[in-house]
């Protein structure tokens, strides 16, 4: 464990020192989770018509999105980037959301929240709703082992494409066809790999796994309700785990904070690499 930890200092030495500035290690595995799903936005906008009516905004360092066809979703509908340095640009930005009739939230780095950011999010009306975790480890392969009855395929390029979609939105019970379509997109980007769980010999899960710039993203994952708890999920992970330890340096996810998912990853050896607030209208 002590050379484990070890390793895993010297990396994180390593690539501060790459990208030079205090914030490299977060800063590059940041840009690893966002960039499948800012890829799928930027799909969505350039399909005939804009049917789902996607916008991408950026402005002096913060980047938006709007999703019009879903504006009450949270996660479409929502800026990052926000530090003093832009902060007075916000206001500015948050027009945009009001002129298309879509509910803005904003993610904010624990560590830029200051007393100017945070009377500046106050005076717009802005209050903390929940907390992300982004997590990492050191890339390397883990021993394969599968709970009773489950067992792991990753799909070929391509193939099962609406199998993967099917069990993919039923765990997230997701039922409008504008949000499945969304979802669908992002993990046909190129470069997504796409996995199956079974259990007992049915499709009941699926993940995806992503590179960028020498991080691979556990990214999206979901298991049907009548499956869930059997452990398709944790075997999705340590799949995920030893294909990414043949091309990364290190790995991320984000999840909810102080949830069981969170705890699961952090058995397998992830650690908390910084935390976000999701700040929402009052």
């Amino acid at each position: 464990a002590r050379e484990v930890a070890l390793y895993a200092l010297l990396w994180l030495v390593r690539l501060d020192t790459d990208a030079g500035t205090l914030e490299g290690v977060p800063a590059r595995l940041e840009r690893a989770a966002l960039q499948k799903g800012a890829t799928a936005l930027s799909r969505a906008a350039a399909l005939p018509g804009n049917p789902l009516g996607v916008t991408v905004l950026e402005s002096h360092g913060l980047r938006g999105s709007i999703v019009a066809s879903l504006p009450d979703l949270p996660w479409y509908n929502l800026i990052s980037g926000l530090s003093e340095g832009n902060v007075q640009y916000l206001p500015a930005l948050l027009e945009e959301y009001v002129n298309r009739g879509t509910l803005a939230q904003l993610t904010l780095w624990a560590t830029h929240l200051t007393p100017l950011v945070g009377a500046a999010l106050f005076d717009l009306g802005f209050k903390a709703q929940r907390h992300i975790s982004t997590l990492y480890v050191v890339a390397g392969r883990l021993e394969t082992e599968s709970a009773a009855g489950i067992t792991v395929s990753e799909l070929p390029v391509g193939e099962a494409i609406e199998t993967f979609n099917t069990v993919l939105n039923a765990g997230y019970s997701f039922t409008n066809p504008n949000q499945q379509r969304l979802l669908n997109l992002e993990n046909e980007v190129e470069g997504v790999r796409r996995y199956l769980g079974f259990v007992d010999g049915s499709p009941a899960a699926a993940a995806a796994l992503t590179v960028h710039d020498g991080i691979a993203h556990l990214a999206g994952a979901s298991t049907i309700p009548t499956a869930q708890g059997r452990g398709a999920q944790t075997a999705l992970i340590r799949c995920r785990l030893n294909d990414a330890a043949t091309s990364s340096q290190l790995v991320v996810v984000t999840t909810a904070m102080g949830s069981q998912s969170q705890h699961n990853l952090e058995r397998l050896g992830f650690r908390l690499a910084h935390v976000k607030t999701v700040w929402a209208r009052r």
